[in-house]
């Protein structure tokens, strides 16, 4: 009989999961375990850190007297253990951008860099196999931040040509656009 349980935030003693609990985020799950009586099959952790809302670059850490006002709580990464073996990373949040999307994960090897519009509201493109620093050495050190701030009509208008740039600069890469 396989029986499933769940932790939430408060179940955690870190900055982020305490920030979390702070701001009422408590329905998210971080971690599940499912277990046939005492032993563990699989358990999935969800790992999260604190980022600034100013400066999506900047990690919050411990130890600290106050949280800052602009901290927001986001994926950091996700893990799998099956049985008693070592957790394994399936994917590593490794930035974001100034709306808190997702700009670059790390996952089963492979690098996916996020392009998102209309002020971070819609997912443009992803660059697969190709890491930010690439993408952002093909277009410009701010380019992904800045055309997260276009509107939707301005990213249709300019972005075709952006693809294709992308994609002669990265042979090796896969564009997708949307």
């Amino acid at each position: 009989n396989i029986q499933t349980s769940y932790k939430y935030p408060e179940d955690f003693h870190n900055i982020a999961c305490a920030h979390m609990r702070h701001i009422n985020m408590h329905p998210i799950i971080s971690e599940t375990v499912e277990a046939g009586g005492s032993e563990v099959i699989y358990k999935k952790l969800n790992e999260y850190k604190l980022i600034s809302r100013n400066d999506p670059s900047v990690t919050i850490t411990e130890p600290l007297i106050e949280i800052p006002h602009d901290a927001i709580p986001v994926l950091s990464a996700i893990y799998d253990t099956y049985g008693d073996g070592e957790p394994n990373k399936q994917i590593d949040y490794v930035s974001y951008d100034r709306y808190n999307n997702p700009l670059w994960i790390k996952s089963d090897n492979r690098d996916y860099v996020y392009v998102w519009g209309d002020f971070g509201k819609n997912l443009i493109a992803i660059v697969e196999n190709a890491t930010e620093p690439q993408v952002s050495e093909v277009l410009g050190v701010d380019y992904l931040d800045v055309i997260s701030s276009y509107p939707v009509s301005a990213v249709h208008e300019t972005f075709p040509e952006i693809g294709n740039t992308l994609r002669s600069s990265l042979p090796n890469s896969l564009v997708t656009s949307y």
